[in-house]
């Protein structure tokens, strides 16, 4: 364990909502060691009230917590905002797993976890989002089909009306809208959104890919837009026919 160090007041916020005492002191010990400023609550209802009057750059969120649980506050922060959010439980079951990204979660994590595998999807979160800041991405807009994304601000639009997208979920349509009817395997899609391939990566991937066509399709039973390319992975149709 890296030696605990005051936290650096200048670097990304993080808000850990853990209720467990001895992990939510690692969590912290952890990501004050990565230079992040760290705020840790062991209740959902404190949370809640902290959420309304301060923005983080990103939530690490257990699912089980005293006051209001964190499937609730998930919801509320979704309906809000789209702050990177990594949800920690010790629920290992698939159909866990798939509520919770289904949620609006960007990453899943089950307990017992490696401390040091935490904070690198917290940096791979983080390095996605903060392209906002880098000029390059500014004004930067993508057109394609009925889908239209401006990268400085995090939007898409289908058919001019906005996509409501998860962090995760907006950097998957920007990687299909930059290269259409270029065929991504699920690996390079999770080491292109998360930075590093970990266990369960790839149906995390196929989660919100399901997420993604619920948001973009109007059949997402039937896509006509983002398409599976069957034992390869997915492609975006730059001509599409999308049904209305």
């Amino acid at each position: 364990m890296p030696a605990a160090k005051a936290p650096d007041a200048n670097g990304p916020s993080v808000l850990v909502v853990e209720d467990h005492y001895q992990t939510a002191e690692t969590i912290q010990i952890y990501l004050d060691a990565a230079g992040y400023a760290a705020t840790v609550l062991h209740d959902g209802q404190q949370a809640l009230s902290l959420l309304k009057n301060k923005p983080f750059d990103l939530i690490i969120l257990d699912i089980l917590l005293p006051g209001i649980d964190g499937r609730t506050l998930l919801d509320w922060i979704r309906e809000r905002m789209n702050t990177p959010i990594i949800m920690l439980t010790s629920l290992s079951s698939e159909s866990a797993r798939i509520a919770g990204l289904n949620s609006g979660a960007d990453d899943y994590m089950v307990k017992p976890f490696s401390p040091k595998e935490l904070i690198a999807r917290v940096k791979a979160r983080l390095r996605n989002t903060q392209q906002d800041n880098d000029s390059t991405y500014l004004n930067h807009t993508l057109d394609c089909g009925p889908i239209t994304i401006e990268q400085g601000i995090r939007q898409a639009y289908k058919h001019d009306i906005e996509i409501t997208l998860t962090p995760s979920e907006f950097d998957l349509l920007a990687i299909f809208i930059g290269a259409p009817d270029r065929v991504f395997g699920r690996g390079e899609l999770v080491e292109r959104v998360f930075g590093f391939n970990h266990e369960g990566s790839e149906k995390t991937i196929s989660s919100h890919i399901f997420n993604l066509r619920r948001a973009i399709e109007a059949d997402p039973s039937d896509p006509r837009l983002l398409k599976t390319v069957f034992g390869v992975g997915y492609r975006f149709d730059a001509k599409g026919e999308d049904k209305q």
